[in-house]
């Protein structure tokens, strides 16, 4: 998942630097008849070792392995921006405007199935993330935030997506049990590496974009329009290119806020997992292989460091002999 890492594979090269100087000097005292093959098999071992583990700190993931999961302790989060931004021109008034009217319509139609085991969570971001409303039971909490919270609420200029993903995390009780709902425009600074931490952990994300379609302007705290150094207003829109780029990297799903079908089919997702609390429930989750990696990187490091070892007490042996 993180191929940047990939680089870390340079390490082969003072390794086989480091053997091939090796296999010269056992080599050059002939030590024993099977030497070169079983010379050969430590440092194939050993290589693959280290292939293998720089591999594994990619976590490489099956996309859509199938398991069965008891579902329990159902966590929906959502995570509303409101950094200014959001004051752009909405549907009727601001994007804020729709997000909190979004989230409102959302637990309101879902309420007749509410159970003990579904938690609900609201974290809201602006310049820095916060917790408004940790994990609760009852919807209210989250309906009576959202009537309050404002750009105003929250220190900080920019938009500190990252910071309130990483938050969310934290608010899940079982990730495979979990659907995040991110409310926002898309004006944000790159989140990609905590959007696939979320995949990666089983969680289910959908990106919900708000905003206007046509440039509008923006607001501060005070109500002020916000102006550039020239003293023109900056106006912005929903940012539908970014957030469907954050959707691929993160295998989320997308939706405008204005498309009916998307919403029913959010509800329905939230719906059926708060209906197979208790149940085994067989879904397509990703699968983390870095466990499995490790350990056959781990044996095989282990088998060449004992033929090492095993080896190098007969050189050593040899050496001391003809001294």
């Amino acid at each position: 998942m993180y191929p940047n890492n990939l680089y870390m594979l340079i390490i082969v090269i003072p390794y086989i630097l480091i053997m091939n100087r090796y296999k010269k000097n056992i080599n050059a005292v002939r030590l024993f008849s099977i030497t070169g093959a079983y010379l050969q098999s430590m440092i194939i071992c050993g290589l693959l070792g280290l292939v293998l583990l720089v591999i594994g700190m990619t976590e490489p993931i099956v996309p859509a392995y199938k398991k069965t999961t008891v579902i329990r302790n159902t966590s929906i989060v959502f995570v509303l921006d409101v950094s200014n931004s959001m004051t752009m021109k909405g549907s009727k008034t601001t994007a804020l405007d729709d997000a909190k009217e979004y989230i409102t319509r959302l637990l309101l139609l879902q309420e007749s199935k509410q159970n003990t085991d579904c938690f609900y969570s609201l974290i809201a971001f602006k310049g820095k993330a916060v917790v408004l409303v940790p994990a609760v039971q009852e919807t209210g909490y989250i309906i009576d935030a959202l009537t309050w919270v404002q750009p105003a609420s929250i220190s900080g200029a920019g938009s500190a997506l990252a910071d309130a993903l990483a938050l969310a995390k934290s608010a899940v009780h079982e990730p495979e049990s979990a659907v995040l709902i991110i409310c926002t425009d898309g004006n944000s600074s790159s989140a990609d590496r905590e959007l696939i931490e979320l995949y990666t952990l089983g969680i289910e994300t959908y990106i919900v974009g708000f905003g206007s379609e046509s440039p509008s302007v923006i607001t501060n705290s005070d109500g002020n329009i916000i102006r550039d150094n020239t003293g023109k207003p900056i106006q912005l829109r929903r940012n539908r290119q970014q957030l469907l780029l954050w959707v691929k990297k993160g295998h989320a799903h997308y939706c405008d806020f204005e498309d009916s079908d998307s919403f029913d089919k959010l509800l329905k997702e939230i719906l059926s997992l708060k209906k197979a609390q208790g149940l085994a429930v067989t879904r397509e989750k990703p699968l983390q292989l870095k466990q499995f990696i490790a350990l056959i990187s781990y044996c095989l490091l282990a088998i060449s460091y004992s033929s090492y070892l095993l080896l190098h007490k007969h050189y050593m042996e040899f050496l001391c002999g003809k001294d």
